[in-house]
């Protein structure tokens, strides 16, 4: 009689804990289709912007900071660059001679018709196009 009583023991665990069992798996799939259409949208829209799906790794960061020096050494280094100049140093081999800039103008006020506004033409004579 104890096997009985064993065995019927059993078969109610089996009915009241198998819906939970079922339940669980299927709130599992339920979740992991959730994520993988919510991961597929994330990624297209992170492809069009352009943008990477992962996170960057130590090497990259490293990487980034040696290409791309933070901005006050950059600051530093354009104050050097962009002190006003009066004269352009023109370097050959092993000498530099100072030339003094001119303006387009002044270059090529010889030539005809170049940065002149006051050509002269002639003004048209239409009776003498028309004959």
């Amino acid at each position: 009689m104890s096997g009985l009583f064993k065995n019927l023991g059993k078969g109610v665990l089996y009915v009241i804990g198998f819906p939970f069992v079922i339940a669980g798996i299927v709130l599992t799939g339920a979740i992991g289709i959730f994520i993988f259409l919510f991961q597929l949208i994330k990624i297209i829209i992170l492809f069009f912007q352009g943008r990477s799906i992962f996170q960057p790794l130590d090497e990259d960061i490293k990487a980034q900071a040696i290409l791309n020096p933070p901005l006050e050494e950059e600051e530093e280094k354009n104050q050097d660059e962009n002190k006003p100049v009066d004269d352009y140093q023109v370097y050959t081999t092993g000498s530099f001679k100072t030339t003094t800039p001119t303006s387009l103008e002044d270059k090529y006020s010889d030539d005809t018709g170049s940065f002149d506004d006051s050509l002269e033409t002639e003004p048209r004579n239409e009776e003498e196009e028309n004959d």
